[in-house]
């Protein structure tokens, strides 16, 4: 699975990590701006490598929004 911010909910998702098995992960948060409350994310399923071109092609299996910035 892979993880994706939207920094601006009206553009394109940023990856923020990879999923590889049901285990706490530490996302790279680096390529965003910093985030937001009511950040949203979204989890997508696909290639065990990513997306092979930086942006969800693959079907969303989970989104929402974060409650509070870190």
């Amino acid at each position: 699975m892979q993880v994706w911010a939207f920094p601006n909910p009206a553009g394109a998702p940023v990856s923020v990590g990879m999923i590889h098995a049901a285990r706490t992960v530490l996302l790279n948060m680096q390529n965003m701006p910093h985030p937001h409350s009511d950040q949203l994310f979204a989890i997508s399923v696909g290639p065990l490598i990513g997306s092979p071109r930086g942006m969800s092609t693959d079907p969303v299996v989970m989104k929402g929004t974060a409650s509070m910035a870190l």
